[in-house]
C-alpha cells in the first residue's frame, strides 16, 4: 500500500527513513499548535506539514484525494487569541476575545476566498479550489504553487534591469487590472506576496487584506513599510485602485535597485520628498520608464495614476519603443535610429523608379566595368599573405644590443679623457705648474724669482686604462 510523504505530498512504498524525491525525513516532530499530518479535513483533504504560519493562519502543504492533485490548506489561525493542543483534539479554542476579534477576523478570511474565487481563471493569480469552515475555525484550498518569492529571488540574483522587470510584473499588472475593475483592491502588493514559479511565471498571493472598494467607508490599517501609501497608514485614508498602484511601483522599485524605497509617511512629512529615483541607485532604466515609475509613487492621489489600467497603458502600449536597445532617456539616441528607419519622403519615392528606369543601362555598363576589379581582390589578398613572411621584420638578439652599448660607452669614455689631456697640453708657457714627486711638499711660491720653467715639448698618449705624460717632471697617469 502507498504512502505519502507529508513533505511534498509523493507516494511511496516500503519502510525508509527519508523521503526518495525530496529527502526529507519521514518522521519529524509537530508543534501542538498545528494539524497533525495525515489529518483528513472536510473528508476530502489530507494535511501534510506546514510550509509556513503568520500572525493569522497556518498554510499545510495538502493533497486533493478526490482529484489526485497536491493542494495548498490555508487555516484562520489568529495567534492573539486562538489555541490549539493536537494531542487533544483539533479543535481551535479561541481565548480572551471580548471584543469578538475572532469571529470577525473568520468573516474576512472567507471573504477573501470568495474574493480569490471570482479570479480564479487570471494568470497572475493564485487560484482557489475550495473553502469550509471546521474545527472552529475557517479553511481555503488552494492550488498548491512551488516557487520562490521575488523578495527571495532578488536577495539572492541581485537587482533587475527596467525591461524584465516590465516582462516579469506584466501578468501581475494585467491580472490587477481585471480585479480594479470588478472593484475589489489587493491593499498587500510586495515582493514578499509575489511567487515566482519555475517557468517564470509570477503569482500574486495572500489576499486577506482585500476590500470592496465602498465610497466613504473607513478601512483597517493593513500595511507593509516602505509598499504602502500614506493613506494606507489612516483609517479614514482614501483607499482605491491607486492604492494598489502604489505598492506595485513600489515592488518595482524593490526589483530595480535591490532595497524597499524609504516609507511614504516619512516622505509625507519632510520638507522635500527624499524618495532616490532608481536611476540615483545604478538602476538600468530609461527617463520616460522613471517617469513613469516615479508618477505610480507620487504622495498625492491626484498625482498619481488612478488604477492599474492606467499603469499599464503607460508602461506597455509603448513597448515596442521602450523595450528597443536605444535609451529613451537621451533625445539624440533616441532619435538616430528613427532616422536610420525612417522611410522616403513620398514625392522622393514617386520619382526613383522613372531615374531608375532612365539610369538603367548606364547602371549595368558600369557594373561590368567594375566586376573585374572585384573578382581581382581576392587575388590581391591571397599575394599578400604570400609576402607577408618575406616582409617579416627579424628580430635583433638582446645580447648583441646590450655588447654594442657597452663598446660604445667605453668609447665615449676614452674621447671624453683624450679631450681632457688635450686640454692640459696646450697650458700657457706662462703658467707655474706646481711640483709632483720628491719635495712636492714644497709650495711653487719656494722656487727663485729669477728662475724661469720652461717646459717641455707636450707628448700625450692615452688608452683605455693607460696613461698621459707631459713634459719631463709633470706625470698625471691612473
Amino acid at each position: 500500500m502507498s504512502q505519502y510523504c507529508y513533505a511534498c505530498m509523493r507516494p511511496f512504498e516500503g519502510e525508509m527513513d527519508s523521503c526518495p524525491f525530496c529527502g526529507e525525513p519521514l518522521r519529524a516532530h509537530t508543534p501542538y499548535s498545528r494539524l497533525l499530518p495525515g489529518t483528513v479535513l472536510d473528508g476530502r483533504y489530507t494535511v501534510g506539514r506546514a510550509l509556513g504560519q503568520g500572525g493569522f493562519g497556518i498554510t499545510y502543504i495538502g493533497r486533493d484525494n478526490t482529484l489526485d492533485l497536491t493542494v495548498a490548506v490555508k487555516e484562520y489561525y489568529p495567534g492573539v487569541c486562538a489555541s490549539r493542543d493536537n494531542r487533544v483534539s483539533d479543535e481551535v479554542t479561541i481565548t480572551d476575545d471580548p471584543d469578538g476579534f475572532f469571529g470577525r477576523g473568520k468573516e474576512r478570511f472567507l471573504k477573501e476566498a470568495q474574493t480569490l474565487a471570482r479570479f480564479c481563471d487570471e494568470p497572475g493569480i493564485v487560484g482557489v479550489r475550495d473553502y469550509f469552515e471546521e474545527n472552529g475555525t475557517a479553511y481555503i484550498v488552494m492550488e498548491y504553487l512551488d516557487g520562490i518569492t521575488l523578495k527571495d529571488y532578488i536577495a539572492e540574483r541581485g537587482p533587475l534591469p527596467m525591461n524584465g522587470v516590465l516582462s516579469l510584473m506584466r501578468p501581475i499588472v494585467e491580472t490587477m487590472a481585471e480585479v480594479h475593475r470588478s472593484g475589489v483592491v489587493h491593499r498587500d502588493i510586495s515582493p514578499d506576496n509575489i511567487l515566482l514559479l519555475p517557468d517564470g511565471r509570477p503569482k500574486l498571493i495572500d489576499f486577506g487584506a482585500a476590500r470592496e472598494m465602498a465610497e466613504g467607508k473607513s478601512l483597517s490599517v493593513m500595511l507593509k513599510c516602505g509598499y504602502a501609501p500614506e493613506e494606507q497608514y489612516r483609517r479614514k485614508g482614501s483607499q482605491g485602485p491607486w492604492t494598489d498602484v502604489y505598492a506595485l511601483c513600489a515592488t518595482m522599485y524593490f526589483c530595480l535597485t535591490g532595497q524597499a524605497p524609504e516609507e511614504s509617511i516619512e516622505r509625507f512629512w519632510a520638507d522635500e520628498d527624499s524618495l532616490v529615483p532608481p536611476s540615483g541607485l545604478g538602476a538600468k532604466i530609461t527617463r520616460r520608464q522613471e517617469e513613469v515609475l516615479l508618477k505610480g509613487m507620487s504622495l498625492k492621489i491626484e498625482d498619481r495614476y488612478p488604477d492599474m489600467a492606467a499603469l499599464e497603458e503607460a508602461f506597455y502600449d509603448a513597448q515596442p519603443r521602450t523595450l528597443t536597445s536605444f535609451s529613451l532617456g537621451d533625445e539624440e539616441e533616441a532619435r538616430a535610429p528613427e532616422r536610420e528607419e525612417r522611410p522616403a519622403p513620398r514625392r522622393e519615392r514617386e520619382e526613383r523608379p522613372a531615374r531608375e528606369r532612365e539610369r538603367g543601362p548606364e547602371r549595368e555598363e558600369r557594373r561590368e566595368k567594375r566586376a573585374p576589379q572585384r573578382q581581382s581582390v581576392p587575388e590581391k589578398e591571397e599575394r599578400f599573405e604570400e609576402e607577408k613572411p618575406v616582409r617579416a621584420r627579424r628580430r635583433v638578439p638582446a645580447a648583441l644590443i646590450l655588447l654594442v652599448a657597452a663598446v660604445l660607452l667605453m668609447l665615449l669614455c676614452a674621447g671624453m679623457l683624450l679631450r681632457e689631456l688635450r686640454g692640459l697640453g696646450s697650458a700657457s708657457p706662462r703658467q707655474t705648474p706646481e711640483p709632483v714627486g720628491v719635495g712636492a711638499q714644497e709650495s711653487a711660491n719656494d722656487w727663485p724669482a729669477n728662475i724661469e720653467f720652461v717646459p717641455a715639448a707636450p707628448q700625450a698618449t692615452a688608452g683605455i686604462g693607460g696613461s698621459a705624460t707631459v713634459g719631463g717632471t709633470v706625470t698625471v697617469g691612473g
